[in-house]
């Protein structure tokens, strides 16, 4: 039985690991490879897919807008998009449903998440929301819908949430990702698209290798970035700042920050999964065909780690190691 975190990392195909303090990273961990093809090893600054990690960039993106006054959180989205989005079982869609997938709106079977682009997906975020959530569109299917207040976990309805950011803001996407959280948090390996460098890792399944994807509704998953630059990301929540930029108020981050041990606006609180037993932590974690990923706050502590493979390799034992260190140093 592994004794402790470097015996338990060798278990993984590629693999990098951090806990984070008010200070930043405390420790760093990794091991294994990018690409068993390429035989190139993992390092401190190796771009990983992060898959639904990249929930937590869109909900801070949408509470920016809102603290800016060009958008209101329990507004229906349909006073800001040009696309009339509406649930046919009727009753408004406002950012905070879709941040708490409570909108109604589920993921389609025919969804482009399971549809792979070896480059940017050529799909725009407005043809995406066209094809599957308006009524008339291609994929449509009113099955995709419940009434408004019914929890459903939704990648459609964080692709969404990228949409209206585009809408609101008037920058694409991605563009206004890197001005307004990856540039001020100093992110200097995050990007949406498939980097150009060989560091980044390549998703496998069991010892076969996927290669680099794309997916159109990228909002949702697509955020590759280095375990290093999660950490930026990560002290940001535990500090309220991160090298002297403040990417969010208090007040925005305690609205995104758990109540009830449920979940609140982007990330999740105690026993909404993966089920800690007293113990305050907000997560979010990520899993993509050849990818697994997992980030944690834990408040009591103000620290966090992060976690991310590029493989399907479990990560439990890895992650009660992180959480003792966390606990007892």
């Amino acid at each position: 039985m592994p004794v402790n975190i470097a015996e338990e990392l060798r278990h993984f195909l590629g693999i990098s690991c951090c806990i984070v303090g008010e200070g930043g990273i405390e420790y760093l961990g990794y091991h294994g490879m990018c690409s068993l093809e390429a035989k190139k090893p993992v390092n401190e600054r190796t771009r990983f897919l992060t898959a639904s990690i990249s929930k937590l960039f869109v909900a801070t993106a949408v509470m920016q807008l809102h603290e800016s006054g060009k958008l209101d959180i329990d507004t229906d989205i349909s006073k800001y998009v040009s696309l009339n989005v509406s649930n046919p079982h009727g009753g408004e869609i406002t950012a905070r449903m879709l941040l708490e997938h409570s909108s109604g709106l589920s993921d389609n079977e025919l969804g482009l998440i399971t549809w792979r682009y070896n480059k940017f997906s050529p799909v725009s975020l407005e043809e995406q929301v066209a094809r599957h959530i308006i009524r008339g569109g291609k994929f449509y299917s009113d099955s995709l819908w419940s009434p408004s207040g019914n929890y459903s976990y939704s990648n459609a309805g964080f692709t969404l949430l990228g949409y209206l950011v585009e809408e609101v803001s008037g920058e694409p996407f991605c563009q206004y990702m890197e001005a307004h959280i990856q540039k001020p948090l100093q992110m200097e390996t995050a990007t949406w698209d498939i980097p150009l460098d060989d560091n980044s890792a390549v998703p496998h399944v069991g010892n076969r290798e996927l290669g680099h994807y794309c997916v159109a509704e990228y909002p949702a998953c697509q955020l590759r970035a280095s375990v290093e630059d999660l950490a930026k990301f990560l002290q940001f929540f535990i500090t309220g700042e991160y090298n002297g930029s403040q990417i969010l108020k208090p007040e925005s981050v305690a609205l995104m920050c758990p109540s009830n041990y449920y979940h609140g606006l982007g990330w999740w609180g105690k026993d909404a999964c993966y089920g800690y037993p007293h113990e305050d932590v907000w997560i979010h974690g990520g899993f993509m065909d050849g990818v697994r990923t997992q980030i944690n706050f834990y408040p009591r502590y103000k620290k966090g780690l992060v976690i991310l493979s590029n493989n399907h390799t479990p990560y439990s034992k890895l992650e009660e190691l992180l959480v003792q260190k966390i606990k007892f140093g």
